[in-house]
């Protein structure tokens, strides 16, 4: 890309130094070729800066978590000179950077990506310019490239005393009826773990303290069909960040109930979930389609089959309609009041819903 100032520079030059020479006015011909020379240095310092001159960014990674730093790096190889000035502007950086012939030709740049989701980041761009803004070329580092950015997985904190045992190493108590453990409650037992202080008497195994000397409790895991289904809603959000709080929101719900037991994911424009064991081994990859989730499109809103609790994310108002099926539901998003809340997670806030079969499915107002 060039300037035109520089062409409209020579031709001033040009022009005073000829009537300079035919009028044999000094002061105009000094000054004609005072300008003719500018224009021609401009010209030649930015040509000679910029000719063969590649522009490199390395690669950028295919997937990071949010929060994480990136490290960018852009280059300037090939130019016979410095060049004399100029900007270099890049969607990661937070404003143009300018350049010069007593600066690097390599920029190194700890930088952070906001929001969760897939991210398409454009190419580097170098202009390089005179000092007198006559003349300029611009230079382009490889082609646009996308990358996803994991959501981040935040606590989930209860707000209301029947939803305010946490167990002591994470997760809920599946007894409070008002906290994402109460959809655990469901699970079948499978075996024996060590007792978590804080739960329930009743959920002491008393034969294992005589046989081994020891407290244990029942491990539960989800049976089929039976696990809770998180389920994301991205549509109108309500706020410029509302999509971004429901995909860590959703996120962090998958990370709380299948360490508690197991749980599944329902992503937009898809109609079969995705199973995410106790010990997270499917989570990296359910992660990675969680961040990469089609946020144009609609959940499914009859999920068949289905016997455990069903967590609706809502980036906006949510769908109209009841959730509860059997065993209740909650509602998560900006529609949720924090007075009627039973728990909060990334900015957002949670209320359950009563089961479909207990009472007509209500509307939820905004």
């Amino acid at each position: 890309m060039s300037g035109p100032r520089a062409p409209v520079t020579g031709a001033l030059g040009a022009a005073l130094a000829l009537v300079g020479l035919g009028l044999g006015l000094e002061s105009a011909l000094l000054p004609g070729i005072s300008l003719l020379l500018i224009a021609a240095g401009a010209y030649g310092w930015v040509e000679l800066a910029s000719r063969r001159g590649r522009l490199e960014r390395d690669p950028l990674p295919r997937r990071i978590a949010e929060d994480e730093p990136l490290a960018l790096r852009i280059r300037l190889r090939g130019t016979a000179l410095r060049p004399p000035g100029g900007e270099l502007s890049d969607p990661l950086l937070a404003r143009p950077l300018p350049v010069g012939p007593r600066r690097s030709r390599k920029l190194e740049r700890v930088v952070h990506l906001r929001g969760p989701g897939r991210q398409r980041i454009a190419p580097s761009h170098l202009v390089i310019s005179d000092p007198l803004g006559l003349w300029s070329r611009e230079l382009s580092a490889g082609d646009t490239e996308e990358i996803v950015v994991l959501p981040r997985v935040e606590p989930v904190r209860p707000l209301r005393a029947n939803g305010a045992r946490l167990a002591a190493r994470g997760g809920y108590d599946s007894d409070d009826a008002d906290s994402p453990g109460s959809a655990v409650a469901q699970l079948e037992v499978d075996g024996l773990r060590p007792y978590r202080h804080g739960s329930p008497a009743s959920r002491i195994h008393w034969p294992s303290i005589v046989r081994r000397g020891e407290m244990l409790g029942p491990r539960r895991v989800a049976g089929g069909g039976s696990r809770p289904l998180v389920v994301l809603d991205p549509r109108n959000p309500r706020e410029p960040d509302g999509l971004e709080r429901a995909l860590r929101a959703t996120a962090s719900l998958c990370v709380a109930l299948a360490a508690a037991g197991g749980c599944e994911l329902l992503l937009p424009g898809e109609r079969r979930p995705i199973a995410i064991d106790p010990g997270l081994r499917a989570w990296p990859e359910a992660h990675v389609r969680l961040a990469g989730a089609n946020t144009h499109a609609a959940p499914a809103l009859e999920p068949s089959g289905r016997a455990g609790a069903l967590f609706w994310v809502a980036a906006g108002r949510g769908p109209v309609g009841g959730l509860g099926r059997g065993h209740g539901g909650f509602l998560i998003g900006p529609a949720v009041n924090q007075e009627a809340a039973a728990f909060g997670v990334a900015g957002l806030f949670g209320r359950r819903l009563a089961a479909r079969r207990a009472r007509p499915a209500p509307r939820w107002a905004a």
